[in-house]
């Protein structure tokens, strides 16, 4: 590909990959099983697929945390991937502090433009074994603070005696037992709560990415326009109906609808002549 990946805006086509096909990409690539982009902010990809550009020193590789919970390792390797960057003069400013935050559109918009860097870069001819390159690395932080109450208590009643351990084993099954019906309910309730959490969640997501493609659609329509009025002159008239009519086009996209949805109406009085917004109308759907 032609021209510099550090130099496109957000207009480029590269930002209008969606996630299905980025993750299908990077689990194709990499040999991976992330579902969600918003998984990769831990950095340990965007490693990787350097690594697959440049390749990396095996001293770089083997710091790669992969799977871990911890910022600090996120942190880590983030600090890889700049220095890679330094060292190559790759001039694309990318913002860690909100990538690792974990929000969606700021990880889908590193990883799009990370698909068309790694296009422009990456030698086809090069026969990239991910698996192998990623054995290198070590896994993450991952323990919490349960699992290392489990793994001192295994330790403990490795040096004990066997009477100690029958004691300790009887008095765990008893409480097991008491404690099994309890569990079960907590569990069915935690269940359910994930499984309106996650409702809300895809909601909100669906809410938020119809908003925001009206306002890229809009975005889209200001600039032609402004690139048209640049190139050729325009009396008094004309000048009036091209902006009546643009005020037209953007009134039809911020009120089109949704698919299958109700249309967004614009503001409106109530019976106490109080406006309404859009955002709270919006909101009564959930």
């Amino acid at each position: 590909m032609d021209g510099d990946p550090c130099k496109i805006g957000i207009m480029h086509p590269a930002f209008r990959v969606g996630k299905v096909k980025l993750m299908a990409w990077v689990n194709e690539f990499l040999e991976t099983d992330y579902e969600k982009v918003e998984h990769c902010a831990d950095g340990a990809v965007y490693v990787q697929l350097c690594d697959s550009i440049f390749g990396l020193k095996e001293s770089q590789m083997r710091k790669v945390k992969w799977g871990s919970r911890s910022k600090t390792d996120w942190s880590d390797n983030w600090k890889i991937v700049q220095a890679v960057f330094n060292k190559n003069d790759i001039s694309k400013p990318i913002d860690v502090g909100k990538i690792t935050n974990g929000k969606f559109q700021d990880n889908l918009e590193v990883m799009q433009w990370f698909k068309h860097f790694h296009e422009c870069k990456f030698n086809k001819s090069n026969n990239y074994e991910a698996k192998k390159r990623r054995a290198l690395s070590k896994s993450g932080s991952k323990k919490s603070k349960k699992a290392k109450l489990r793994s001192v208590t295994r330790k403990k009643n490795a040096t004990s005696s066997p009477s100690e351990r029958k004691t300790n084993n009887k008095g765990r099954k008893k409480l097991k037992d008491s404690g099994d019906n309890d569990k079960v309910n907590k569990l069915q309730k935690l269940i359910e709560d994930v499984g309106k959490a996650t409702v809300t969640i895809e909601a909100v997501e669906k809410e938020r990415n119809f908003y925001f493609g009206k306002l890229r659609e809009i975005e889209i329509l200001c600039q032609e326009e402004e690139q048209q009025g640049g190139e050729q002159k325009t009396n008094s008239e004309e000048e009036q109906k091209k902006i009546a009519k643009l005020q037209e086009d953007v009134l039809a996209i911020m009120y089109k609808t949704d698919e299958g949805g109700d249309m967004v109406a614009p503001l409106s009085e109530n019976e106490d002549g109080n406006q309404e917004s859009i955002e709270e109308a919006s909101l009564e759907t959930f």
